[in-house]
């Protein structure tokens, strides 16, 4: 990805598409099909957005915003910008327990998050999974599971 060049990335297909170092996107990115993996530091002046049946898994140090759509998963040990979960999401630290970051969230509707324990008395993201956000608001939501 070019930088500073207006760019659209489309992720179609079921595959995954891994981007292995920094990626500084000037346009729109779409996770149609399959699974976006970012594992260096990622930026976009406009939203990733995540739609029905597709994943994106956010390894990186990440300031992109970030729009999970019904159907959509949020997977990762990094961290994003702005998150916003619509109805049917889910947010899933993945594989096995770790921690991921957003500056803040909007949780609209009812959204999942997939928590898991590996050792309850362990530290925050080495025992269990933690969220960490700057401001978390469900002014919106209806029904969190």
């Amino acid at each position: 990805i070019v930088q500073g060049a207006p760019t659209t990335l489309i992720k179609n297909g079921a595959g995954t598409l891994k981007l292995l170092s920094a990626m500084e996107a000037q346009g729109l990115t779409l996770v149609n099909e399959g699974t976006l993996q970012l594992n260096g530091a990622f930026s976009s002046s406009s939203n990733i957005t995540v739609n029905s049946g597709a994943k994106l898994t956010a390894n990186g140090a990440g300031t992109a915003p970030v729009v999970l759509n019904s159907g959509s998963i949020l997977s990762g040990h990094g961290s994003i910008g702005q998150l916003t979960i619509n109805a049917g999401a889910t947010i899933s630290a993945e594989p096995g327990v770790g921690v991921f970051n957003a500056v803040d969230a909007a949780w609209i509707s009812s959204a999942h998050y997939n928590w898991k324990i590996h050792d309850a008395n362990g530290a925050p993201g080495t025992g269990y999974d933690i969220l960490n956000f700057n401001t978390l608001d469900f002014t919106a939501a209806t029904n969190i599971t």
